[in-house]
């Protein structure tokens, strides 16, 4: 199944995907989606006419990121989850960027926070428009925030 065994991945197409069978590892997982409110959330994935989350490389010269997607989750006004997934197959490291129509999400972010999830990502924060090193078949979720 595709995205099977990877969150990101089955995010990425707004599903929900299995990544393994034992319940304990998808506890932080349920309780970051419960926290953000997931399911009331607009969906608008890379897919839709006019997406209004685009991947772009960094820097041309070391990524290209045409296998990198990204889905936004989105309260609008106050906040958005953005699940980018990647299926490029190199064993490079691609440096992405992540282009927001920042009027359809209804707010500006200066930072995109990375929530620790065990076994899936470690905290981090990083800037808005700065690099966002994806490996390949791998991923992450992004929470931005208005006034962050």
């Amino acid at each position: 199944m595709l995205g099977a065994g990877n969150p990101w991945r089955g995010m990425v197409f707004g599903m929900v995907t299995r990544y393994g069978s034992d319940p304990s590892n998808k506890t932080e997982m349920w309780q970051l989606w419960d926290t953000f409110d997931l399911g009331n959330a607009e969906m608008i994935g890379w897919w839709h006419p006019e997406p209004v989350v685009v991947v772009r490389a960094h820097d041309d010269s070391t990524s290209n990121c045409s296998e990198v997607y990204a889905t936004a989750f989105i309260h609008h006004g106050s906040r958005a989850m953005v699940a980018v997934g990647s299926w490029q197959h190199g064993p490079r490291t691609q440096n992405c960027t992540l282009l927001i129509d920042w009027s359809r999400v209804g707010f500006i972010a200066s930072s995109m926070e990375v929530p620790g999830v065990a076994g899936f990502q470690v905290a981090t924060t990083i800037a808005v428009g700065a690099p966002i090193p994806i490996p390949p078949a791998k991923g992450m979720l992004l929470v931005l925030k208005a006034g962050v």
